[in-house]
């Protein structure tokens, strides 16, 4: 009996959602760092085993906003759970459900999915868990997370696989080669600058023996631009370095990455500029 299904992950800004999907395909999918929101599109994560196929939806966090990219954020987790054919809600586990967790929740019934609860972060919070029927993991050590696994599958239909068995992510070179891009500027640049920023591939071309990469980084102001830039190009030149080392290592071969800097007035409150940044 062979299951195959989506599974969207769910749950609040920094709830370890990325790393668990990390941890569950066994690469570096999806861009993790202790910032809330890093997230910004759904990213599908694909795992094979003998049993089941189990395509992953890392949705971002959930939260109230009315920014024209916030809202783009908010109708990603609302389609993924929708299109899913089972959730897992991630939760902390030194509370009782949130207020958001609880949306999520109601909002998964009102789709009629059915939702695995995982407590995550329990290596760190020793405290026994108060929500009935919760699964405690750490997706940061991989404690618990086989037997969330397979409750998942439990709940998948069955089915034949709906991808081939040697891919782990319908996403394209381009868009990781942009995420980890995004992933390094949040790792280096502590400021909210991050939040307010935007990566856009202009150029992807694969050459005998290297791949050449060109890349804008979209900003909403001129003194952003300087940050990004940094004294000297001090800064621009360490994104560079940084993030062609992760590209290369995803893509197994000689990365030639040149960045970009340049002003989107106010993007991430215009619905038109939000998607022409590749959020649609």
């Amino acid at each position: 009996m062979f299951h195959s299904g989506f599974v969207a992950i769910i749950g609040e800004p920094n709830a370890g959602k990325s790393t668990l999907l990390n941890r569950w395909v066994g690469e570096n999918l999806a861009i993790v760092t202790p910032k809330a929101q890093t997230t910004r599109q759904s990213i599908r994560g694909i795992v094979n085993r003998s049993d089941a196929q189990i395509i992953f939806v890392d949705t971002p966090g959930f939260h109230e906003s009315t920014k024209a990219l916030n809202m783009y954020m908010i109708d990603q987790v609302k389609h993924s759970i929708a299109n899913a054919d089972v959730c897992c809600l991630l939760v902390a586990p030194d509370a009782p459900l949130s207020e958001i967790d609880q949306h999520l929740l109601a909002y998964a019934k009102e789709k009629r999915k059915p939702v695995v609860i995982a407590v995550n972060k329990c290596d760190a919070v020793k405290a026994p868990i108060s929500i009935e029927g919760a699964l405690p993991i750490s997706a940061l050590t991989g404690d618990g997370c086989d037997a969330l696994l397979d409750a998942l599958v439990k709940e998948l239909p069955e089915s034949p696989p709906l991808y081939p068995d040697d891919i782990y992510t319908e996403h394209s070179e381009r868009f990781l080669a942009s995420e980890m891009i995004r992933e390094v500027m949040l790792e280096e640049m502590h400021q909210e600058l991050p939040y307010s920023a935007a990566v856009l591939i202009e150029e992807f071309k694969d050459k005998p023996e290297i791949t050449v990469i060109k890349a804008s980084i979209v900003v909403e102001k001129d003194s952003q631009k300087a940050m990004v830039i940094g004294s000297r190009g001090s800064m621009i030149k360490l994104l560079g370095q940084e993030a062609r080392k992760r590209i290369e290592k995803m893509l197994d071969r000689k990365v030639f990455l040149e960045l970009f800097v340049r002003v989107e007035k106010n993007w991430t409150k215009d619905p038109k500029k939000v998607g022409e940044m590749g959020y649609e």
